[in-house]
């Protein structure tokens, strides 16, 4: 008879039934008494009528509870009520300002980077900080109907019950608490699953970026810190580079000027990091598309020192432990068979590489190589026996202060037209109104008039029963 949550309803719903009909009785048998009492006190008399109506009524309607969730179940079904497409889709707009709320804080904070280097985007700014506090406001109105949702779904059949009990009470001193009750179920359990389709009737859905390529904020960070400088490489599954980007101050840019945000183009399989003569490919280095601008921090523990962009510590294996300066290091290493620590110097810095302990068939060699047009050196100790190795970094001073072009050459993915695409509709006046209208005022609005219609439902459940009988 019942599918779904309805047959619970009914369970709940029972015992509860049963003591409104014992209730209803005692009404209607108090009204009788009453009337028949030989006393002719007209103000008691008076309570014959309406105890004898509320006894009526409320008999009616504890006998009839499975046909109110029958009704309900019928009816809900019969225009499309389904209760699991409702919180499918609360959790789905949950999800999706969550991850606008997270776009908007890497957009904040990657203000605030640009901001130092002398770029400002006012209207960015104001549409971020905007939305950062109306997002909250708009999460506490999805969380509230979603609340309203398992109230029904996990008590509804207490709550109609508990109405009728309280309907049903003698002299209808909880009348009108039983009929704000059973108003509340009905009008919900119909009126709750269907605002998506009330939704989709007034507006539509908003849809930040084009799911099918995104753009994100990458930030790639070593052991010690943000890496100073280098390149973030696109790949695609057949291992070629589809694009580059420079990485400065920790931060991967399409260039100067623009939003430190970059696209993630639709054929990009993973990230990895290349800086000096080494590639790093991070654990969490799988692109994962977003449709809007999700926040990605790329880790690269490899890298144990990078005190300027000239000057990077690495190793095949992360240090064992480190300590680490401006201008020193000191670091030890557990190197598997054939691994190596080693320190890479560009042209124009001088840095030392000191070696404290080591196994005996340890190797330091000296390497060359060029990296954005720079020539380098790498000071590589090799443990062919692997093993344990300390080492000691120290930075003797560089003539450049900070370098660009590292990404030059690779090839652009529409570059800024994407990013300026991408960044631009948060702070696009209609796209801000359509947010606060979708997921603001159109759930506000809605979740008021079930509640108007809870109290005219209960206004009219509560109204005075009374048997047409003429007192002498």
């Amino acid at each position: 008879m019942f599918e779904g949550p309805y047959q619970g309803h009914y369970v709940e719903a029972l015992s509860f039934a049963l003591l409104a009909f014992k209730l209803s009785m005692l009404s209607f048998y108090l009204g009788v008494l009453i009337y028949a009492l030989p006393l002719p006190w007209a103000p008691l008399k008076r309570w014959a009528p309406r105890l004898i109506g509320d006894g009526i009524m409320g008999a009616a309607l504890s006998v009839g509870f499975a046909l109110i969730i029958y009704g309900v179940a019928a009816f809900g079904k019969a225009i499309g009520v389904t209760w699991d497409t409702f919180v499918v889709w609360v959790a789905e707009q949950l999800s999706l300002i969550l991850a606008i709320k997270g776009a908007i804080k890497a957009l904040i904070l990657a203000y605030e980077k640009l901001a130092a280097f002398g770029i400002v985007f006012p209207k960015l700014l104001a549409a971020a900080e905007f939305l950062d506090k109306v997002i909250p406001v708009i999460m506490g109105v999805l969380a509230l109907m979603l609340s309203f949702a398992y109230l029904i779904l996990l008590a509804g059949g207490k709550i109609l019950g508990l109405g009728l009990a309280l309907y049903t009470a003698p002299f209808g001193i909880t009348r009108a608490v039983g009929a704000w009750l059973i108003a509340y179920y009905m009008v919900f359990v119909i009126g709750l699953p269907l605002y998506p389709l009330f939704l989709g009737l007034i507006t539509g859905v908003v849809e930040p970026l084009d799911a099918t390529e995104g753009a994100a904020i990458v930030n790639v960070v070593g052991a010690s810190g943000p890496i100073q400088w280098g390149v973030l490489e696109l790949v695609n599954r057949e291992g070629e580079v589809i694009a580059g980007f420079e990485v400065l101050d920790g931060i991967a840019v399409v260039g100067a000027g623009v939003p430190p945000v970059i696209p993630l183009p639709d054929d990009a399989a993973y990230a990895r990091v290349r800086y000096m003569d080494a590639i790093f490919t991070p654990p969490n280095a799988a692109i994962e598309r977003s449709p809007v601008i999700s926040s990605v921090t790329l880790e690269v523990p490899w890298a144990t020192w990078n005190p300027h962009q000239g000057v990077l510590l690495y190793a095949t294996s992360p240090a064992e432990s480190y300590e680490a300066g401006p201008e020193r290091a000191r670091a030890r290493y557990s190197l598997e068979p054939g691994g190596y620590v080693e320190l890479a110097v560009l042209e124009g810095c001088n840095a030392s590489f000191n070696v404290l302990e080591a196994p005996a068939d340890a190797k330091l060699n000296t390497t060359e190589f060029k990296f954005a047009g720079m020539k380098g050196v790498g000071y590589r100790l090799t443990l062919p026996s692997g093993g344990e190795a300390v080492v000691e970094a120290v930075l003797e001073g560089c003539s450049w202060s900070r370098a660009e072009g590292a990404a030059r050459g690779y090839p652009d993915y529409q570059l800024r037209k994407t990013v300026y695409q991408a960044v631009s509709k948060y702070w696009d006046p209609d796209y801000i109104v359509s947010i606060v209208i979708v997921y603001l005022v159109a759930p506000s609005a809605y979740i008021a008039m079930l509640f108007g219609a809870t109290a005219g439902l209960a206004r009219v459940l509560g109204g005075s029963w009374k048997i047409p009988l003429r007192l002498k």
